[in-house]
């Protein structure tokens, strides 16, 4: 009885020290969890703002690229102007009288500055940039600047009847506004009213 009392309480002691050697490996399996659930986190978490980093840095870098095309499209805006005025004077020229045989210096000339301003246009579109709509368009303040009304019931009321400046967008962004003329009716609409409010704001004259 005394060797299976001892035997018993050796038993007892064994279950003891396993089951606490148990609880410590438990404790230490739980703790190891709790880390790599935190190591997850910290990586999800580095991860999204990483991701967040590269978007940012792509918007900066895309809105940086687009200020830097109008940049230059605006330096050459007056070149296209000066392409503009020239050949609105070739066809007055024309238009006066003066037919230019196609061989005469004069012609040549106009030859030439007509493939400069394709050439120059092509540019523009080339890098997204586009003439705001011009003669026979509606009247709208977002790309058009109203210096003169004129009373015409042939077309509808606010309709742009002569462009003295052409303007440029690029995309969504307005590089220069159209210069224009804009159409208006005895009993204009809200288009007229809002060229008549543009003209009057910029100190434009109004013809009848």
């Amino acid at each position: 009885m005394a060797e299976l009392t001892s035997a018993i309480d050796s038993l007892g002691g064994a279950a003891a020290d396993a089951a606490s050697l148990a609880a410590a490996a438990e404790s230490r399996a739980e703790g190891a969890e709790a880390e790599l659930e935190a190591a997850r986190d910290s990586m999800l978490r580095l991860r999204a703002e990483f991701e967040n980093f590269r978007k940012r840095t792509e918007g900066e870098k895309a809105a940086l690229a687009a200020r830097a095309k109008a940049e230059a499209v605006e330096a050459l805006v007056p070149l296209a102007d000066s392409f503009d005025a020239a050949a609105t004077l070739l066809a007055s020229a024309t238009s006066a009288g003066s037919d230019l045989d196609e061989s005469s210096p004069a012609a040549k000339v106009a030859s030439a500055y007509g493939g400069l301003q394709k050439q120059l246009l092509d540019a523009f579109r080339g890098v997204g940039v586009t003439p705001v709509a011009g003669e026979g368009s509606p009247f709208d303040p977002n790309v058009h600047e109203a210096v003169m009304r004129e009373l015409d019931d042939s077309v509808p009321d606010g309709t742009v009847l002569q462009e003295f400046r052409r303007g440029y967008v690029m995309g969504d962004r307005l590089v220069r506004a159209a210069m224009v003329k804009v159409s208006y009716t005895e009993g204009e609409s809200a288009a007229g009213a809002g060229a008549e409010a543009a003209v009057a704001g910029g100190g434009g004259s109004e013809s009848e």
